[in-house]
């Protein structure tokens, strides 16, 4: 009897700590994987997190949004919707807890951290992101990146699904894997004109397989913006997108050369082209002028 009072007394001494420990465990860096994150942004150009912001966040998030995209001033008009960047400084005068929550989540900066430091050698800024895109689409139609494209300013962008999404109402779509082609391109149209405000990195026509980054609301998605990627085709219901952006300190060779690029789909420059044929080439970027180094 006393030998089985001292087991039961053992097994639940296991049990309460298992409980403790249980709770004490940050089960959402446990969802995220950091280091897994980091590996299929760095192989396959992106990463997708279902669910990761709770409904609660959301919704805060959510109200934020709304407040946002009636108040600041850069507003980017689309047949589809409005979009709206808006500086790290208004967010802080304003006091958009809810954001800064969520530009803070340190599981997300660990990824941010990790893919400049492990593809690239460098260490990002203090700011974790420089700039926070808030998209808007609720009238059918696409909007001026719906065609497959990789961005002239690479970043690393962190899009946020406000609402559920789906196929017909905005999903972002990328090509897998495409984003050592994309670089190995705009090193070519860098050799002739060293500002990267110019390349021509909308894809003509597309002939290899795609992916569909559909989600609800919460849902994550981490990108390397030179993975061919289109978003913003409306033909029912609505998007709220918030994108949190993080540039690199420098344009340079560094930046744009990538590992495995033997196993990356074979696009040419020969297959891009830019809509805006008719730019004013004086034009200069003075933070992003590419070195030639």
């Amino acid at each position: 009897m006393i030998t089985h009072f001292v087991k039961m007394h053992f097994i639940l001494n296991l049990l309460t700590q298992f409980r403790i420990n249980l709770f004490a465990y940050d089960w959402r860096t446990l969802a995220m994987e950091p280091k897994k994150r980091i590996s299929e942004v760095v192989e396959n150009g992106f990463s997708v997190i279902n669910s990761y912001f709770n409904p609660t966040l959301i919704k805060r998030l959510g109200k934020e949004f709304d407040t946002l995209i009636a108040k600041h001033s850069r507003n980017e008009k689309s047949s589809n919707g409005v979009i709206r960047s808006v500086k790290l400084e208004a967010l802080k005068s304003d006091n958009f807890q809810a954001t800064f929550d969520v530009m803070n989540d340190t599981n997300l900066i660990s990824i941010l951290t990790g893919f400049y430091k492990r593809i690239y050698d460098l260490d990002i800024d203090k700011e974790p992101f420089d700039k926070v895109d808030l998209e808007y689409n609720a009238v059918p139609g696409k909007s001026v990146n719906s065609d497959y494209h990789f961005d002239r300013i690479p970043s690393v962008k962190c899009q946020i699904y406000l609402n559920d999404v789906g196929q017909n109402n905005g999903a972002l779509s990328v090509i897998p894997k495409s984003q050592s082609s994309s670089r190995r391109i705009a090193m070519e149209m860098l050799e002739s004109n060293s500002n990267p405000l110019f390349l021509k990195n909308f894809l003509k026509k597309n002939i290899a397989p795609t992916q569909l980054l559909t989600g609800v609301a919460g849902t994550l998605t981490i990108f390397d913006t030179m993975v061919l990627h289109k978003g913003g085709e409306i033909t029912d219901g609505f998007r709220k997108t918030i994108r949190l952006v993080k540039w690199p300190p420098c344009l340079d060779k560094k930046y744009y050369l990538f590992q495995n690029t033997s196993k990356s789909i074979k696009f040419y420059s020969e297959n891009f082209y830019h809509p805006k044929s008719n730019e004013d080439k004086t034009r200069v970027n003075p933070r992003f002028i590419y070195q030639n180094n």
